[in-house]
């Protein structure tokens, strides 16, 4: 999550306040992961509150980056 929150926050060399792709792949990876303990694995852990978490985090480090 950290990868995720890093880039978001860094100064992105694109001028134009773009997305960094890193920022996507990561994010993509991340949920397609958490999506996948969702469907196919039993285990006691809230995976549904990992992705919100992502989402606060990432919500987060948009509202903080340096413009």
């Amino acid at each position: 999550m950290m990868l995720i929150e890093g880039d978001v926050v860094e100064k992105s060399p694109n001028k134009n306040g773009g997305i960094p792709i890193t920022f996507i792949l990561v994010g993509i990876l991340y949920l397609s992961q958490q999506v996948y303990s969702i469907l196919f694995i039993q285990d006691n852990v809230a995976n549904f509150m990992h992705i919100v978490g992502g989402l606060c985090g990432t919500a987060f480090g948009f509202a903080v980056r340096k413009k």
